[in-house]
């Protein structure tokens, strides 16, 4: 004898009830993906530009706080590094953050501006190496594709003012923004100096340091430590990393944002589950009670409204994803934020929902248990 489904037989009994769960679940969902996703794009933009640049230590300041707000420090630093054995080169980096104007509105916005030697080659990024030298003539500057619209045009060529001086648009590169800037721009360190009205090269930013191929990198590091002043801070990549992480996730409240609205989903989620199904037990409450009378335990009938549950949720999981998909892909176009979707999302995801469920079942099986089959009669 086929035993009956009878989860799936509540669910499908009122379609109308049932779509508008699924409508509701399917929201929640989403939510979480899309706040899931926005946390992890955070992590991975934190360090967007470290990882085109090469080196393995770097020398900042003790008041490095994140990229925008590296601090300075003497270049000299640099030259007492390259005297430590493993070190192999000791490069300057200058980071500003100027200000930009939209030549169209005259409106004027901070833009992050990155300086080097243009004989150092610093950056990875393939197509930027033919285009360093236009950086050799005065005023000039690349900037990144991802620059935002606000800024206005900013194609190669254009002239506009860039900290109430004249520069131009030598050419472009593709590198990213991150929550960081609306906009980014490399030039040469001649060409800091002149936008920066003046700027003593002689304080840098952020120091480059490479070691030798047979030189580990923590012990190059450890030497460092021991020898240069208090006035610089020593860090390997991985250190380097965790602190532009920390920063966005917990200082920038990034983090505590988005992982809140995770758990205002989840929260969501429990609420919608729990009005759906005791407003099917209230409705149905005569049935249980019957099945009770006839011997059902409350495990059969606990397992019913559990698996009614973990259905609903499902039926909500295919759309919230293929909508996640159709976001994530906005969010690339309009914020130029790397959010790709994972597998180890979708199973984290996807036990959120299925705790989601049991819990929400549980509360819910309150009323069950309580129905008494002498009711009845």
């Amino acid at each position: 004898m086929t035993k009956t489904p009878l989860a799936w037989r509540n669910v499908t009994h009122t379609p109308a009830r049932t779509l508008v769960s699924t409508a509701g679940i399917t929201f929640v969902i989403l939510l979480m993906l899309v706040q899931l996703g926005i946390y992890a794009a955070i992590v991975n933009t934190a360090t967007q530009v470290y990882n085109q640049l090469h080196f393995d230590i770097m020398l900042t300041s003790p008041h490095y706080v994140f990229l925008n707000s590296p601090g300075v420090f003497r270049r000299q630093r640099l030259y007492q590094a390259l005297a430590v054995d493993g070190v192999h080169s000791a490069k300057p980096f200058y980071i500003a953050v100027p200000y930009w104007q939209n030549l169209h509105t005259r409106l004027r916005y901070k833009i992050l501006m990155m300086a080097f030697n243009p004989s150092d080659h610093v950056f990875r990024l393939p197509d930027l190496p033919a285009q360093l030298e236009h950086l050799r003539y005065p005023d000039t500057v690349l900037i990144d594709r991802d620059t935002r619209p606000e800024l206005g045009p900013h194609a190669t060529g254009t002239v506009t003012e860039l900290n109430q001086r004249q520069i131009t648009v030598a050419g472009a590169y593709t590198l990213g923004l991150g929550f960081s800037a609306l906009g980014a721009l490399i030039t040469s360190d001649q060409n800091f100096a002149r936008i920066m009205q003046g700027y003593d090269l002689e304080q840098v930013s952020l120091g480059l340091l490479t070691v030798s191929p047979d030189a580990p990198p923590d012990e190059v590091a450890h030497r460092l430590r021991r020898l240069l002043p208090p006035d610089v801070r020593v860090l390997t990549r991985d250190e380097l990393g965790a602190i532009e992480q920390r920063y966005w996730i917990k200082v920038a409240a990034a983090g505590v944002t988005h992982g809140s609205g995770t758990l205002i989903a989840f929260l969501v989620g429990m609420v919608i589950l729990y009005q759906v199904l005791a407003s099917h037990i209230t409705n149905h409450f005569a049935e249980y009670a019957t099945l009770k009378a006839l011997g059902y335990p409350d495990s059969y009938i606990s397992r019913v409204v559990v698996q009614q549950a973990l259905m609903l949720a499902l039926l909500g999981f295919v759309p919230a994803l293929l909508l996640t998909f159709g976001v994530y892909a906005l969010i690339r176009q309009t914020a130029h934020l790397l959010i790709n979707m994972t597998l180890v999302r979708l199973v984290v995801v996807l036990t959120l929902v299925v705790v989601m469920c049991v819990a929400s079942s549980l509360i819910a099986l309150r009323r069950v248990k309580k129905a008494d089959p002498a009711a009845l009669f």
